[in-house]
């Protein structure tokens, strides 16, 4: 028996942002492009990731989130 611990991923899957956000991918990919939701992240051709941290900041506060994580202001 091993009693090394995992460490925890720096990343969370889309189903694991579901979970979190309660949006749907579709509703996410909208707010991404108008900077209302964390980017996503690229890992391969064909797999996709978030930030943890931004997920889990983003779900303490959407709004102030944006307004902070925008472009513009």
């Amino acid at each position: 028996m091993s009693d090394i611990k995992q460490a925890e991923s720096p990343f969370l899957l889309p189903e694991e942002v579901d979970a979190i956000s309660r949006l749907s991918g579709i509703t996410r990919w909208r707010r991404e492009k108008l900077g209302l939701f964390p980017k996503r992240l690229k890992l391969s051709a064909r797999k996709i990731a978030y930030d943890r941290a931004a997920v889990l900041e983003w779900s303490k506060d959407p709004e102030g989130w944006a307004a902070r994580n925008s472009g513009a202001a």
